[in-house]
Order: structure tokens, then sequence, then C-alpha cells
């Protein structure tokens, strides 16, 4: 069994300062093996002119939420992942995580709460 047959999403906590970063690549890697599960990018903040130094977007972004601007230059930049790629534009908890989540998931944490490390170790 291949690696795209056994996950079955693959969600990026955290739009910002490591996400930003990671998001990309990420998606190229998976859209040149054909991954066709779903991709969803979780971030509830929006980008500001203090985030310029750390993190990758656009100065017209700025006051314009994470996740659905990350998701709408993977969209213009990859538009294979148009069917594939969800976001959402709110801050996740324990109980939102728990609802957003299928069976055979990737959790990548690129994100600055606490509270969701130990629990998206444990996914």
């Amino acid at each position: 069994m291949t690696f795209q047959n056994k996950i079955k999403q693959i969600v990026v906590i955290g739009c910002g300062g490591t996400g930003s970063f990671l998001i990309p690549p990420l998606c190229r890697y998976l859209a040149s093996i054909n991954f066709l599960e779903d991709v969803v990018l979780v971030d509830g903040d929006t980008y500001s002119n203090s985030n310029s130094d750390r993190q990758m977007f656009d100065v017209n972004q700025v006051g314009l939420n994470k996740a659905e601007q990350q998701a709408g230059t993977i969209l213009r930049t990859m538009p294979e992942f148009k069917m594939n790629l969800q976001y959402v534009d709110t801050y996740v908890g324990l109980e939102e995580l728990e609802d957003l989540l299928v069976e055979n998931c990737v959790v990548i944490n690129c994100g600055d709460n606490n509270a969701l490390k130990p629990q998206t170790i444990r996914r």
C-alpha cells in the first residue's frame, strides 16, 4: 500500500511563521505524487506588518486571514488543488480539532497554541 492510499487527510495547523514556509513546498510535493485526498490549512489569525520579517506573505495580504491567503496562493499557483485544498479561518481548540480530523490523517502543527501540541502528537 502506498503513501497516497493510506493517508486520507493532511492538516496544517498554523499558517504563519513556520506554516507559510512549509505549505508551498508541501503542496508541490503532494501534487508531484498525485495526492488526491484533502489538504486542510488552519489558522484564525491575520497577517500584520509586524509579521513581515518572519512570515511569507505579500504586503497586500496584511489584515487578511492567514489560512485563506495561503490557500489562495496555492490555488493560483497550483490549480490542481482546487478540489482538495480547504481552509479553516478560525482558531482551533481541542474540541474543534477532534471534529476536524478524519481517520488516517496527518497533522502538522506549525501553530503557537501550546494546548494543542500534546493532542496533535497523540494523533
